[in-house]
């Protein structure tokens, strides 16, 4: 058991001054965005903007302002990247006593080290399990097929995979196998410029 001690990444900090420092901001969830008010928002905004003068980059620039002024009152910051629905304070507390386990033990490879870190693994595996069943059970408890069809067709969907996004496949012909982007771009390139010829010629004739 001591010899697997999970799959958490080693990270290396890499020390280097930097003068400018950057503040990440939260995504906007769209998902809990009020489009009733947005629309009435932008209208409301835009509607006293008239266009005066030639300038047509001070009209756009005046359009811009109101709709992400529209924006920052109607769409709520909070969207996590990669977001997981079954995720919880819990399990984020337990990944965090796993993470200072995992730096307890590097710093000092102790047995009883070790066990702790095996421990807080196998905790949050355990957490993670049941907060996904929990959240299954849920899901499926609360859906009404009825009127949730759309619901059920995402659910299944997702299920099975389909919006996966998948890595782009290697573009085989007679000659050869394409694999580089660009080598790609020439032969679709040459392939439609040939039939684009050949739909000329046919008409002419």
């Amino acid at each position: 058991m001591l010899d697997n001690i999970g799959s958490d990444p080693i990270l290396t900090t890499l020390h280097q001054p930097c003068s400018r420092k950057f503040e990440r901001k939260s995504r906007r969830n769209f998902k809990k965005a009020n489009w009733s008010r947005f629309k009435e928002t932008t209208d409301n905004l835009l509607m006293v903007i008239k266009p005066t003068g030639d300038d047509p980059n001070l009209l756009c620039s005046k359009n811009t302002e109101g709709i992400l002024k529209a924006a920052a009152d109607c769409i709520p910051r909070g969207c996590r990247k990669a977001y997981k629905p079954f995720w919880g304070r819990n399990i984020e507390q337990a990944v965090k006593t796993r993470q200072e386990a995992r730096k307890q033990m590097e710093k000092n490879p102790t047995i009883e080290n070790k066990i702790l870190y095996n421990k807080t693994s196998a905790l949050v595996k355990k957490k993670v399990k049941a907060a996904k069943k929990d959240k299954w059970t849920k899901t499926c408890k609360h859906l009404d097929l009825r009127k949730d069809g759309a619901k059920a067709c995402c659910l299944l969907n997702n299920l099975n995979g389909e919006k996966r996004r998948k890595n782009p496949k290697p573009l085989s012909t007679g000659d050869e196998t394409i694999v580089k982007d660009q080598r790609k771009a020439e032969v679709f390139n040459k392939y439609f410029s040939s039939i684009n010829k050949a739909e000329r010629a046919t008409k002419r004739g």
